[in-house]
């Protein structure tokens, strides 16, 4: 029923899969051991003190970053809100504010180039017309 080069391959077929259950089942027992090390692990209890100490800590964080994003609403142009634009609306608006500032200042170094050759080919017309 099967020929020499089938028979060859039923057995690699076999063979991988006994492979693969072994894998699997070293995978499963590796697992078991490792979850329960790091369930162990993960539990951590805090004391009371050291979780006001968190508290505090993340609430001194929180109005230090209030802070920032009230210096920045101060430092970007807004129109009249009737109130207070959120954090993501802030961040937007300074990234739009940057990039308006970015091109005010190349258009403004293209300008000067340009004024710079403008003046100096003046010179240059004015010097030449001046001997004539």
């Amino acid at each position: 029923m099967f020929d020499s080069s089938s028979k060859g391959t039923l057995e690699s077929v076999q063979v991988l899969m006994h492979n693969l259950n072994t894998t699997r089942e070293h995978h499963r027992r590796l697992y078991k051991e490792y979850s329960f090390l790091s369930a162990r692990r993960r539990r951590r209890y805090t004391t009371l003190a050291q979780r006001r100490a968190a508290n505090v800590r993340e609430r001194r964080r929180m109005i230090s970053l209030n802070d920032a994003f009230d210096a920045l609403r101060k430092a970007v142009p807004t129109f009249a809100y009737e109130r207070k634009l959120s954090r993501l609306e802030t961040l937007r608006l300074a990234i739009l504010y940057i990039g308006f500032l970015q091109e005010m200042i190349n258009s403004k170094d293209t300008q000067n180039i340009l004024l710079r050759k403008t003046k100096s080919s003046e010179l240059k017309v004015r010097s030449e017309t001046s001997y004539k």
